[in-house]
C-alpha cells in the first residue's frame, strides 16, 4: 500500500526484503529517499542505516517501526534517520518527510502570538494557512499544500516576508485556524 501511494505521487519505488538487499540496492541505484523499517528478517534496520548513511551520508533516510521505544528513536536519530514514524502512520506525514518539509501535528500544535499577529485571519482561511513561529525574520507557515509554489511566492509577497513552509498533518486547518484566532476568527473571515 505504501509502495502505491508514493507512485501515485511520483516516485519511481524499488522494494527489498532484507537487510542485505537494502544495502545492495542503496550501492547499486542510490536513491534520495530510503524508508527503512527496523526490524528486518535477517537484522537491524538501525545497523543498515548506519551503513547506508555512510555510503550515502546525503540520503534521507525516514525509519519506521511498530515496536519502536524512545530510545530506539532517539538511536536512530543519532545514526542519521531524517525522521521516524511508528506504525501505524499516516502516509501523508511520510510523503512530506520524504519531500524533506517538516511536519506539524494541527491537532497539538502551539502557535506563538507573534505568528499570529504576522497573518491576518482572512489571509489565513483563504490559504489555508497557520503561523506556527516568527523568529530571525522569517514565518514558520504550517499550510494544507506547502508543495504549492505559485502559493508560497503569492504569500511572500503578501506578508513581506520569507516563509518556512511546514505540512499541516492531523487535523482540520479551518479548525486550527478557529481555535487559535479566536471566536471572531469565522466572521473576520469574511468581513475584512
Amino acid at each position: 500500500v505504501l509502495k502505491a501511494f508514493f507512485e501515485q505521487k511520483g516516485f519511481h519505488v524499488s522494494t527489498v526484503s532484507t537487510a542485505q538487499a537494502a544495502l545492495d540496492q542503496a550501492r547499486h541505484q542510490p536513491a534520495e529517499v530510503i524508508l527503512l523499517d527496523v526490524r528486518l528478517p535477517d537484522g537491524s534496520g538501525l545497523d543498515v542505516l548506519s551503513r547506508i548513511k555512510s555510503e550515502a551520508p546525503n540520503a534521507r533516510v525516514i525509519m519506521i517501526s511498530g515496536y519502536a521505544d524512545q530510545s530506539t528513536i532517539e538511536e536512530a536519530r543519532r545514526r542519521g534517520a531524517s525522521e521516524f514514524f511508528s506504525k501505524p502512520f499516516d502516509f501523508t506525514a511520510c510523503f512530506y518527510a520524504a519531500m524533506g518539509l517538516e511536519t506539524v501535528n494541527l491537532s497539538d500544535v502551539m502557535p506563538r502570538p507573534e505568528a499570529l499577529a504576522r497573518v491576518p485571519v482572512s489571509v489565513a482561511r483563504q490559504y489555508q494557512a497557520l503561523p506556527i513561529r516568527w523568529e530571525d525574520e522569517v514565518l514558520d507557515l504550517a499550510m494544507v499544500d506547502p508543495l504549492d509554489a505559485s502559493r508560497l511566492d503569492e504569500l511572500r509577497m503578501l506578508l513581506g516576508c520569507e516563509i518556512h513552509p511546514l505540512a499541516a498533518v492531523n487535523g482540520d486547518m479551518l479548525d486550527a485556524i478557529h481555535r487559535y484566532y479566536g471566536v471572531g476568527a469565522g466572521v473576520a473571515a469574511h468581513g475584512d
